[in-house]
């Protein structure tokens, strides 16, 4: 399950210094990449039982897969206007604002949703119903995400949520404090940037190793979607990363 998470708050950050390149270090062995792959084998069996779910509360699961749709509006314009024109051009300025819209009515319907009913998992709403309450958070501003990251990693823990949804999510919270992310799911692009650029990381060595345990594929595949050929720590042509 790939997502690309962007907002259209784009992240400015003032780059200043660089980070030394570690040693290089050597390949995961075959069990190390087999822990990977039964890791991620665990998740997409649990995301499987999750499509078998009725939801608990039909309607609600309706109500969310329609605020979903209009999560998704505009976003797709949006993206294509950020490549085509620039993450601030009128154009992609003017699109995002449409969205803004949206995304408040949303993240104002789903704080009266858990007021009610508790944070929409699985079983109360659906696969489809559960990622629309994702998505509202995910593309909320960073207070309403810190708010509602407890939730999900307590739906997570129970298993009742996806597990990549809170790992993009804490991401996305600490990229916007100013710290390394976990999972490597963030990708920036500024003003004047051609190119999508990898967001600083976390013990990054071991970064495919956290993403295995929620059902990530590797870091390098990921990437590619964005146009980045990801070098991991070590390698004799990784570049260093300024901040």
């Amino acid at each position: 399950m790939r997502r690309r998470s962007t907002t259209a708050g784009v992240v400015f950050l003032i780059l200043a210094g660089a980070v030394a390149v570690p040693a290089r270090q050597a390949q995961p062995d075959a069990g190390r990449l087999a822990a990977r792959e039964a890791a991620r084998a665990r998740v997409g069996a649990l995301i499987e039982s999750f499509k078998q779910v009725t939801p608990a509360n039909p309607s609600l699961a309706a109500e969310l897969r329609a605020l979903r749709d209009d999560d998704q509006r505009f976003r797709g314009e949006g993206m294509r206007l950020w490549n085509e024109k620039g993450v601030d051009s009128p154009e992609a300025r003017a699109v995002w604002d449409k969205q803004a819209v949206l995304d408040g009515k949303n993240q104002a319907r789903l704080d009266e949703i858990v007021k009610r009913h508790g944070w929409p998992g699985v079983k109360l709403a659906g696969l489809p119903g559960a990622d629309a309450a994702f998505l509202i958070v995910d593309h909320a501003p960073i207070a309403f995400q810190k708010k509602y990251l407890p939730a999900l990693e307590a739906a997570t823990g129970r298993r009742d949520a996806v597990p990549m949804w809170a790992a993009m999510l804490d991401d996305r919270v600490r990229m916007s404090e100013g710290r390394p992310q976990r999972y490597g799911t963030q990708v920036r692009k500024e003003p004047g940037w051609t190119e999508w650029r990898l967001y600083r990381i976390e013990d990054e060595a071991h970064v495919d190793d956290r993403r295995a345990a929620v059902g990530f594929e590797p870091l390098a595949e990921y990437l590619k979607d964005f146009g980045i050929v990801y070098k991991p720590p070590g390698d004799k042509g990784k570049q260093t990363v300024k901040e």
